[in-house]
């Protein structure tokens, strides 16, 4: 996951160049009236405290098997995007967003067995859970537009619908057979939220901005499995999934 937040983070260094140096041939704010069409790429992080902790029961009851993994604690994910919005004379704006992104958290123990006859067995548990839109996260919200000189400084704010996917895997080896079980089992929900958002836009051509954003989002839903038949102290059939977090996004907009 380092490795596709590196390249976004270095966006900003090499477009940045390219935006600066053209905004002295600009002198007009951009994007002051008119559709515009952004994407974007960024990073985010989300709450996930009471996916964690029904994560930690289920390690308890690994570890009471004789199995002990890490706790359970989400990283910062990538996360890709787009949005349409419309600014007005006055400076408001309304303007709609989609994003997509995928966290993921994972990690494997094992002991050594005897084994009826004589010998050991050496047999290793691993469990990977991936929290990911499904498809995308959406917003629709209003703000303003604030020109100074040759930039321009949005606030937004705006509702948030976010269908979410949780998968969880669980691979059990035995190294002497050899042998492997795995399963994966998916619950999936849809939930609602408001988010906030600042950006500035710097000119990088008469119709198009290079511009970077922050958002706070505040949200939650319960995820379903979708079959029922797993529902069980390893995986519920029901589980809170918070969405709330901060993230930065870098993007290119046209207008």
């Amino acid at each position: 996951m380092r490795r596709s937040i590196l390249p976004i983070l270095a966006l900003p260094i090499v477009l940045g160049h390219s935006g600066l140096a053209s905004a002295d041939v600009i002198g007009a704010a951009p994007l002051t009236e008119g559709f515009a069409v952004g994407i974007t790429g960024g990073v985010q992080k989300w709450s996930f405290s009471s996916l964690e902790e029904a994560m930690g029961e289920r390690h308890d009851d690994l570890a009471a098997q004789g199995f002990s993994l890490d706790t359970v604690d989400f990283d910062w994910s990538a996360a890709f995007g787009g949005e349409l919005s419309y600014r007005f004379s006055g400076g408001w704006l309304v303007r709609g967003q989609a994003e997509w992104s995928q966290f993921s958290w994972n990690d494997r123990d094992g002991q050594s067995l005897h084994r009826l006859g004589g010998g050991r067995d050496f047999v290793s548990v691993g469990t990977t859970t991936e929290v990911k839109t499904n498809f995308v996260v959406g917003s629709l919200g209003i703000g303003r537009v604030h020109p100074v000189e040759n930039v321009a400084f949005t606030w937004c704010v705006g509702g948030i619908i976010a269908p979410v996917k949780v998968v969880d895997t669980v691979e059990n080896t035995v190294d002497a057979a050899p042998s492997d079980a795995s399963s994966e089992v998916s619950a999936s929900g849809v939930g609602f939220g408001i988010e906030g958002v600042v950006a500035v836009d710097y000119p990088a051509l008469n119709s198009q901005t290079l511009y970077l954003e922050g958002f706070y989002r505040v949200g939650s839903t319960e995820v379903e499995l979708d079959d029922g038949a797993w529902d069980s102290s390893f995986t519920p059939g029901l589980r809170k999934i918070e969405f709330t977090g901060f993230g930065f996004r870098l993007g290119m907009r046209w207008g």
